[in-house]
Order: C-alpha cells, then structure tokens, then sequence
C-alpha cells in the first residue's frame, strides 16, 4: 500500500460533513470518489464515520416521516403500514390461495387501492371469463 495523502481522521471529517455522502466527501478533499471508498475499507474510524452520517441521515428521515404521520397524511400512514407495519399483516401484496384446475391465462391486475377497485376488476374478469366460454365460477 502507497503512501496515502489524507490522514484517515481528515476523511471521517469529510464524511461527517457530508452525512456519509462520499461524492460530497470526494468534492471537499478534491479527491476520487474511489478514494474514499478506500479508505472506508481500510480504517475504521472512516467506516464508522460513514455509518454514522448515514444513520443521522436516516433519523432525520424517519422523524420528517412521524411528524407527517401525525399530521394525518394518508401517504405517511400507508407508507409506514406497508413497511414497518407488515408483521402486523399491513401489506400491499395479497396472498390468493387456489385450488383446481386453471382453465385461462393470467390476469395481470393493476394495483387497486381501494374495495370498490377490486370488485370492478373481479366484475370485469368474470365477464371476461364468460365471454371467452368459460363459464365456471371461482373454486369449482
């Protein structure tokens, strides 16, 4: 390994500076991008550095995410259910368990969010189902 031309305290500076962005730390030691990622490979106290601004990073988001939880948005609160609150079963994904023999292709269903959206598309795939001659009904 060649001589290096930053102390390693110099670069974990530069990436406290820059939250654990390492083309902003590259920017501020006018150095490579690579270079700082070699020396997060190869010091600790860089690599903690750059843990640690993203984590605070990652904190801060987390709070913007709480407080809108709080002002009562609706994206906020779908957010967080669908991804903190999966192991309570919040998902956007639907578990369909089938029996018997499929007689049709596949029906490629845009995501619906609400109760009526997916009636109308159940609706419109059996009138499919008819159309095309296959008139047995779900679980026969």
């Amino acid at each position: 390994m060649g001589r290096r031309k930053f102390l390693a305290s110099q670069v974990a500076e530069a990436l406290q500076q820059s939250h654990g962005l390492q083309t902003l730390a590259a920017e501020a030691l006018k150095c490579s991008r690579a270079t700082i990622r070699n020396y997060i490979k190869d010091h600790t106290i860089v690599a903690e550095a750059y843990d640690e601004g993203r984590e605070v990073v990652l904190d801060v988001a987390e709070s913007k995410l709480i407080n809108a939880i709080y002002a009562d948005k609706e994206w906020a609160i779908k957010f967080y259910l669908s991804t903190v609150g999966k192991s309570r079963g919040y998902t956007q994904k639907q578990e369909i368990e089938h029996s018997g023999e499929v007689k049709s292709g596949v029906l490629v269903v845009p995501a619906a969010t609400t109760s009526e959206e997916w009636t109308d598309l159940a609706t419109k795939a059996q009138t499919a189902q008819v159309e095309n001659g296959d008139s047995a009904s779900p679980g026969e």
